[in-house]
């Protein structure tokens, strides 16, 4: 079994690996991100960025809207018949418009800025259990198509989602009398791709006519398509 060593593993290349990879590495760290899927991934209600997201990734020099992200002024609420359209609040440290861009081509984004900085990420690597010395943990055992490998590391960050295996193996739980969010979506061809608002729809009905505790959004993707979908509590 092949081993790698690094001074900082980072599990997990989403928008919070990648931008903590990003950092320090541009702080001179040796970085190496692992990711275990082998190609960029969707996120039911990954598209969307608000102001604050923005502000973010400016600070880590990525705009989305270089890549073909859709601007957005604001949300436009539907419910119980009635219309209501809001503009982002204004904020003097933020900007005064969202964006849209699939998730997949935002996450890509991110990893390319990480690539640039000289850190290592490596796809289709899953970290699936820790590697503990002393009771510290100093890295992590990785599956791979092509079998298992180890990479040693001072410094371990957990950024791979609330559903972690890695996690999970570090004592990492859910409390399972807290509520949770499930969500799904689809992209459709529409006329309505170059919107420059978000919808949303709240009071969705069930199939009894009772409203749900949930919303349904419609976002402008800007390439001939929209992101149509819905987020429910299981409460």
């Amino acid at each position: 079994m092949s081993t790698l060593d690094t001074d900082v593993l980072v599990v997990g290349s989403g928008p919070a690996g990648s931008a903590v990879a990003l950092r320090l590495a541009r702080h001179g760290h040796h970085v190496t991100v692992v990711e275990k899927r082998p190609v960029p991934r969707h996120k039911a209600c990954g598209d969307v960025l608000t102001p604050r997201s923005l502000a973010e990734l400016g600070l880590l020099d990525v705009d989305p809207l270089t890549r073909g992200g859709r601007r957005v002024e604001g949300v436009r609420m539907i419910a119980a018949g009635r219309e209501l359209i809001e503009p982002w609040p204004s904020h003097p440290d933020l900007p005064a418009h969202g964006a849209v861009l699939r998730r997949d081509v935002l996450d890509e984004l991110l990893r390319e800025r990480v690539r640039a900085t000289g850190a290592s990420v490596l796809m289709g690597h899953e970290a699936v259990a820790p590697v503990v010395e002393r009771g510290f943990v100093r890295g992590a055992l990785l599956t791979t198509a092509d079998g298992e490998r180890e990479i040693r590391s001072r410094f371990v960050v957990v950024a791979d989602g609330a559903n972690s295996r890695f996690g999970r193996a570090l004592g990492t739980t859910r409390e399972r009398d807290w509520p949770y969010g499930i969500a799904t979506r689809s992209y459709w061809g529409s006329p309505r791709s170059d919107d420059t608002w978000l919808e949303t729809r709240l009071g969705i009905p069930d199939a009894n006519g009772n409203p749900i505790a949930g919303y349904g959004w419609i976002s402008p993707v800007g390439d001939g398509t929209v992101n149509v979908g819905i987020g429910l509590l299981s409460s």
